[in-house]
């Protein structure tokens, strides 16, 4: 058998490391990894030392610009005509027409009312002439239920009238002459409102007191409350306010002794005036047989 012939391993010369002619290479500086803080002392890049305010989609731009070209034409436009309010309040009013026999004062409030408001829609003040036609739309309903709550008084009335006329007929075929002279000719004058208020001052107390006492002199006599505001508020709130006024002088009157039944309360809001504004917020009252 063949002697395996083994060599010792031979050891590396180190005389090259030794060698003071020979260069090393320049020794590699370790590679940074990201997020890491630089060694002190590096110049950083100027773009990475600013920090972005904000990061802004291209779209979150662009996207108001889009609504406000949608919004021009939109409010270059303004308020719709209220064609259908101004039909709807004509029907109403129309409709009412019966109710001026038993309801004159209401149904001449809605009259009223739709006149401005074809008047406003004239003038092309669209948004003032939808709420007066709302409004006047609104009164005809209630000409026509106060006509249907007075029709048993309102037919014997006019009764009465009619006999009434008959016998002044009789009356002057006799040769009696009527004596104009012998009317009355009290009239109930009007009592005012401080601003936005409906309550009863000193003053106005003392008017509704002579007020109660010819009222009651007179028994045959039925009286129209009609409550007033100035022109200051929205149509809908001053028929509201001027309504309030009427309710609380006819309950004023209520405790003075005068029969409720023969009062009936409306109102006109700012829609009447007569004056400046102390002298719009008012109520009146007409009489009638």
């Amino acid at each position: 058998m063949d002697r395996l012939h083994l060599h010792p391993r031979r050891r590396r010369s180190t005389a090259l490391h030794h060698d003071p002619g020979r260069r090393l290479p320049a020794r590699r500086q370790p590679r940074r990894r990201r997020g890491r803080v630089p060694p002190v002392g590096t110049p950083r890049p100027l773009l990475r030392t600013l920090t972005p305010i904000a990061t802004v989609p291209p779209m979150t731009v662009a996207r108001p610009l889009w609504l406000l070209l949608l919004l021009i034409p939109l409010a270059a436009c303004g308020p719709k005509a209220p064609t259908d309010a101004l039909d709807n309040a004509r029907n109403a009013v129309d409709g009412a027409a019966d109710s001026s026999r038993c309801a004159e004062a209401e149904f001449r409030a809605a009259e009223s009312l739709l006149r401005q408001a074809e008047e406003a829609y004239e003038n092309r003040d669209f948004a003032r002439a939808r709420q007066l036609a709302e409004a006047a739309e609104v009164q005809a309903a209630r000409a026509r239920r106060v006509a249907e709550e007075n029709l048993e008084d309102c037919e014997r009335v006019e009764s009465a009238t009619f006999d009434t006329v008959d016998d002044a007929d009789d009356d002057h075929d006799r040769g009696w002459a009527i004596d104009d002279a012998s009317l009355d000719r009290y009239t109930l004058g009007p009592v005012h409102f401080a601003f936005d208020s409906y309550a009863i001052e000193e003053e106005a107390r003392a008017i509704l007191d002579q007020h109660a006492q010819w009222l009651e002199d007179n028994a045959d006599r039925r009286v129209i409350i009609q409550g007033h505001t100035d022109d200051r508020g929205s149509s809908e709130y001053n028929l509201a306010l001027g309504e309030r006024r009427a309710r609380a002088v006819r309950t004023y009157l209520d405790r003075l002794g005068i029969a409720e039944e023969r009062m009936t309360i409306i109102s006109f809001g700012m829609e009447m005036p007569v004056g400046t504004h102390d002298e719009n917020r008012r109520v009146d009252f007409v009489l009638r047989q």
